[in-house]
């Protein structure tokens, strides 16, 4: 089952170690892809007690959080009350608050990077721009924040943190891959990774924020470790949402014009178009 997980991971390993980043890059793409080849043929369930031995997860870097340290969680949208001032009736804006900013009861949770659908984790940020951003609001919105405080020590898994282990660095790349709506297929990926953390006894993840510059987020398994803090909610509005980007260069080099064709098939015409636009286009880089 796992012969071909093992074989991308030590060449990948070996890229790394010779500095080939684009190398290692392709062996990241086979490993996680035969991930997913594994979890087509197994149920979860059955293969996670041996997928502790193959991750190891309590030899990944960690990281303290400690008592009193405050994080924030933001929900979009906001909430609404009927009321009157003196004898003038009106309705009431007024952020998310109590159960409604706290983690979603798990029998309404949908599925997430790393909780299945009917599991309900806990997720928080370092700062109140990050815990916007990382619910995706957008422009004209208005969004709930609510404060939340680590009642005790806490040690959780750094996937941010750069371990010595190529290895280990590969699991969290799978981990935090970016996921886009054509992509959702991949959070049973995530998660099947995650149930391994939960089923080992970690109380959680902390990690950088692909959302934000400095931003810090975490994702708690427990339920008894943070507590939103009363009166604490606030109401934000969304006046700009930017976006850093740069030229993807590096998709025509994987393209040979000569070798390119339309598969014959059935649907020629509209392949053909495509084929000779992407041809054309290739060539004028």
């Amino acid at each position: 089952m796992i012969q071909k997980l093992d074989l991308f991971a030590k060449m990948y390993e070996e890229a790394i170690n010779k500095g080939d980043v684009n190398i290692a890059r392709i062996h990241e793409e086979l490993f996680s892809r035969e991930l997913e080849h594994i979890l087509l043929n197994y149920n979860p369930n059955d293969i996670v007690e041996s997928f502790i031995d193959i991750i190891k997860p309590k030899t990944f870097p960690t990281i303290s959080v400690k008592k009193n340290e405050i994080f924030y969680r933001a929900r979009r949208g906001h909430d609404t009350v009927s009321g009157a001032i003196d004898d003038c009736d009106g309705t009431f804006v007024m952020p998310h608050h109590a159960h409604d900013i706290e983690k979603v009861p798990p029998m309404l949770a949908p599925g997430g990077r790393f909780n299945r659908s009917g599991t309900s984790f806990l997720y928080i940020a370092s700062d109140v721009h990050t815990a916007i951003a990382e619910v995706h609001a957008q422009v004209g919105e208005i969004c709930s924040i609510g404060t939340f405080c680590c009642k005790k020590d806490i040690t959780l898994i750094n996937l941010s943190d750069k371990a010595k282990s190529p290895k280990i660095n590969l699991w969290c790349n799978v981990i935090l891959q970016p996921i886009y709506p054509e992509k959702l297929h991949i959070y049973k990926l995530t998660q099947f990774v995650t149930d391994v953390f939960v089923q080992s006894g970690m109380r959680g993840f902390y990690f950088n924020s692909v959302q934000t510059d400095t931003g810090k987020n975490v994702v708690c398994f427990a339920n008894d470790v943070f507590e939103l803090e009363k009166y604490s909610e606030k109401l934000y509005y969304i006046k700009k949402v930017s976006y850093a980007i740069e030229e993807y260069k590096d998709w025509t080099e994987k393209i040979d014009v000569k070798l390119l064709n339309s598969y014959n098939s059935e649907e020629d015409e509209e392949r053909d178009r495509k084929i000779d636009y992407l041809a054309t286009l290739v060539k004028n880089k």
